[in-house]
């Protein structure tokens, strides 16, 4: 009895045993004649030699019935009908151990890998802000959601990378088969199967576990700029795992598809490795998708990292769907925001905490600006601390005050100090200070609010111009602001108003990319064309700059400003013809004094020579005494 799949598959099978077993029926009369010989026949001379060469099982000394009796492979080999050649082929495609184990360590450590990238944007994202407590609450839990997202795809590649790589290679190889059995044989045998499924398997598993390995080496090297990092190094061995392990298993594919049983073994053997290469980039191409996508809905709901992608989002969306019905978005990107603040004022206890540390009579004022742009602040005008008294409700207004801060990175903060000088004293003092995060969401959708009233107005740039958002009489327009209250804090270190409420009303003012005319060509006409401050027409269309003269005597040794003798002399007549042309216009003493102290200079100009700078008013020289200015 032989096991096979259809009536032709039979027939051969039977032929094969058949001729096989008269093979071997041969062979054992030869056996048995020489045994024969050696020991048992009494008229021929004792003989004992191997019948032939390839009979070395064959033992003449020996006992028959243990001699050519079948070993317990060979029974089996007969009871289930299956020819020592087969056997032999799939013992011979089966995988060795260390491709396993590498696609393992492989897996391993690019999980971890893939945790310390998570841990790092997490850490960057908490460290500019200061490491609130608020957002490392939020983002504590980023890192161990990565990682199971790491240990995940992998997974799910794998599998479907085997489960497309076998039913493809059995379409594309169904025509190549001896005897027109093709695809039949491969898929019958159930061990067969088996080893290509395992063997697409570790081939796709190891192709998704590479590129997660590169993606967080990328992310390790995009937010911390560094190339040596534990992190790095694990994703770099991750990545020498997994394409050791992929080369065994791509061996042991081809091995398994069995293409020299076909009848063109070299269309085969290409079938083969398309099919397997196709299974890897699909591989490859699933894990680009899954591993974006899957990071980008782990940060959706986290706090302050999901308001900026989701803005992110939304404003591309605004901005493509604007340009495709023609109503000229603006070309700003998402990443810039102006910030506009009004109604500021101070309340909620600043003026006892004020006493409290001993400040007397002063101007107060606040410092607005970026914490990546520390020295480039916008001020508020100082106004008069009122006591009142000690009241803590003593409100520090700050009345009509408009305040424009530019951002230009969704990890910067808003920075507010409170600036303090006392009567007596010759610098002012940082007295409170606060910090703020406008990448969030409600003031982020003020964008799309504000764009319907701004843009279409702002026709000189992509700046906006603050009196769209309120109407003639200072009233702001409904839905504009949002109103902020901030703790106040002397060290940044309570949760608590430690020093009075900061309250403003704040809103997004669009971005500044800046309206430029495109130009097609680089010698069109610009738009426009503008000289700077020191540049200088000179003849026949030739240009120059003015000197830069360098400063080399000691203006300010002791903080008053000093000139030369002669400098000085100069300076003094100056000054004292001036206030003479004044009192004289002031009381009009002589119609004519005045007419006799300016004189224009004449101008003289010599043919062919360059024209002369315009001459202004010069001071003719008089009889006032100057010994007194």
């Amino acid at each position: 009895a032989v096991s096979c799949s259809s009536e032709k598959e039979c027939d051969r099978q039977r032929a094969l045993v058949s001729e096989q077993g008269m093979q071997d029926l041969a062979s054992r009369a030869l056996c048995f004649a020489a045994w024969f010989r050696c020991f048992r026949d009494p008229i021929s001379q004792k003989h004992c030699e191997t019948p032939l060469p390839n009979m070395l099982w064959c033992d003449v000394h020996g006992q028959w019935a243990t001699s050519w009796a079948p070993t317990h492979e060979d029974e089996e080999l007969q009871l289930s009908g299956m020819p020592g050649q087969a056997v032999s082929e799939i013992q011979s495609i089966s995988l060795p151990s260390w491709v396993y184990i590498l696609a393992l360590a492989s897996w391993v450590q690019g999980t971890f890998a893939a945790l310390r990238a998570a841990w790092w944007v997490s850490d960057c994202y908490t460290q500019s802000r200061d490491f609130d407590p608020y957002v490392a609450q939020g983002s504590r839990v980023l890192p161990l959601k990565a990682c199971a997202v790491a240990m995940a795809v992998p997974l799910i590649t794998g599998l479907l990378g085997a489960l497309i790589a076998a039913p493809l290679f059995r379409i594309t190889v169904r025509n190549l088969w001896r005897d027109g059995a093709g695809s039949a044989n491969a898929f019958a045998d159930v061990g067969r199967l088996h080893h290509q499924l395992a063997t697409a398997f570790t081939v796709a598993f190891c192709a998704s576990e590479a590129f997660t390995a590169v993606f967080a080496y990328c992310l390790i090297a995009y937010f911390k700029n560094w190339s040596t990092d534990k992190g790095q190094r694990v994703a770099i061995s991750a990545l020498c795992c997994a394409a050791a392990s992929a080369a065994g298993a791509a061996s042991g594919w081809v091995g398994a598809s069995d293409f020299r049983q076909m009848t063109d073994p070299s269309a085969g053997l290409a079938w083969d490795l398309l099919v397997l290469l196709v299974s890897t980039g699909f591989s490859q191409i699933l894990s680009l998708v899954l591993v974006p996508v899957s990071i980008f809905m782990l940060l959706w709901d986290t706090p302050g990292i999901g308001d900026i992608l989701k803005y992110a989002m939304k404003f591309q969306s605004f901005q493509w769907s604007e340009w495709w019905h023609q109503r000229g978005a603006g070309s700003g990107q998402w990443s810039q925001l102006v910030l506009l603040i009004a109604d500021i004022e101070i309340d909620e206890g600043f003026v006892p905490s004020m006493l409290n540390m001993g400040m007397d009579d002063g101007h107060l004022f606040l410092k607005f600006y970026c914490s990546d742009t520390p020295h480039d602040v916008a001020l508020t005008r100082s106004h008069a601390v009122r006591w009142q008294g000690g009241d803590e409700h003593v409100v520090q207004k700050f009345e009509g005050e408009d305040i424009f801060v530019n951002f230009t990175d969704p990890l910067t903060l808003l920075r507010v100090d409170v600036m303090f000088q006392e009567e007596t004293s010759t610098r002012p003092e940082c007295v409170a200070s606060t910090i703020w995060d406008p990448w969030c969401t409600p003031l982020l959708d003020k964008y799309f609010h504000n764009f319907k009233l701004c843009h279409q107005k702002a026709s000189d740039g992509d700046f906006w111009n603050p009196k769209d958002v309120f109407h003639p009489d200072g009233r702001p327009v409904s839905g504009v602001f949002l109103e902020l209250e901030l703790n106040l804090t002397r060290h940044r270190t309570e949760c608590r108003p430690e020093m009075g409420l900061l309250r403003f009303h704040a809103t997004h003012m669009g971005g500044f990319g800046g309206k430029r005319k495109i130009r097609t060509q680089p010698w069109s006409q610009p738009e426009r064309l503008m000289a700077l401050g020191d540049t200088m027409h000179g003849k026949e269309q030739v240009f120059w700059r003015r000197n830069i003269v360098a400063v080399e005597k000691d203006d300010f040794e002791d903080g008053n400003f000093h000139r030369d003798p002669e400098e000085e002399k100069k300076e003094r007549q100056r000054l004292a013809h001036r206030h003479q042309l004044r009192y004289q216009l002031e009381h009009e003493s002589s119609p004519h004094s005045a007419h006799s102290l300016l004189q224009p200079a004449e101008r003289h100009q010599v043919p062919g020579q360059n024209p002369m700078p315009p001459q202004y008013v010069t001071f003719t020289t008089t009889s006032v005494d100057t010994s007194g200015q």
